[in-house]
């Protein structure tokens, strides 16, 4: 559903909205739902502090944009390259894509279905990033490099892919009415981000 939003308002027809980065992706999303409905977010969230729910208002306008400042190893594609810090191996990964993400959801509820406890989350994903580590390129391989890798380098290479993934920080301060704390939260896209309730 999505992607069809996404690619029938592109000018460019050209473009492959499943190729595209998820931060570009959720870029469009943002300015969409500005466009449609305004630049505030309302929603129940919970306080990080006292765990209590309540409604807070959000601007939409004002979540940051992070852009590319890292440079990939051709100009104009979609691979980069970090040395892992314990095994001083060279990784090649990707940012993950609207196609990627797609995939990762469908393998994970099949594992779902037929009771598997499956990869976890972190490990699903740099199973879809993970372009090469050293000469190899083999999926096998790689997978089997990914179940083995030392936390340190594992940690390392997911900070660092947070780090610059270019995108929309989908994160806002919150002031609690409960705790008073006043704190950062990340702000969900569910339905009511394209449906809100008026």
């Amino acid at each position: 559903v999505i992607s069809e939003l996404i690619s029938s308002c592109l000018t460019d027809k050209n473009i492959n909205v499943e190729e595209m980065l998820l931060g570009d992706r959720n870029a469009i999303m943002t300015a969409l739902r500005i466009t449609g409905y305004g630049k505030e977010y309302s929603l129940n969230i919970e306080c990080p502090e006292c765990g209590k729910k309540s409604k807070q208002d959000f601007d939409l306008s004002a979540l940051p944009i992070k852009r590319l400042e890292i440079e990939p190893v051709a100009e104009g594609s979609n691979v980069f390259e970090f040395e892992l810090p314990v095994t001083k191996q060279k990784a090649r990964f990707k940012f993950l894509t609207g196609r990627d993400e797609k995939e990762i959801s469908v393998v994970q509820e099949r594992q779902k279905k037929q009771g598997q406890t499956g990869d976890n989350f972190v490990t699903t994903r740099l199973k879809y990033a993970l372009i090469s580590v050293g000469d190899v390129k083999d999926k096998g391989k790689l997978q089997m490099f990914i179940s083995h890798m030392p936390a340190r380098d594992s940690l390392a290479l997911r900070k660092y892919m947070d780090q610059h993934e270019p995108g929309i920080e989908m994160k806002s301060w919150m002031q609690c009415p409960h705790c008073q704390e006043t704190s950062e939260v990340r702000l969900p896209v569910g339905a009511s981000f394209f449906w809100p309730e008026t």
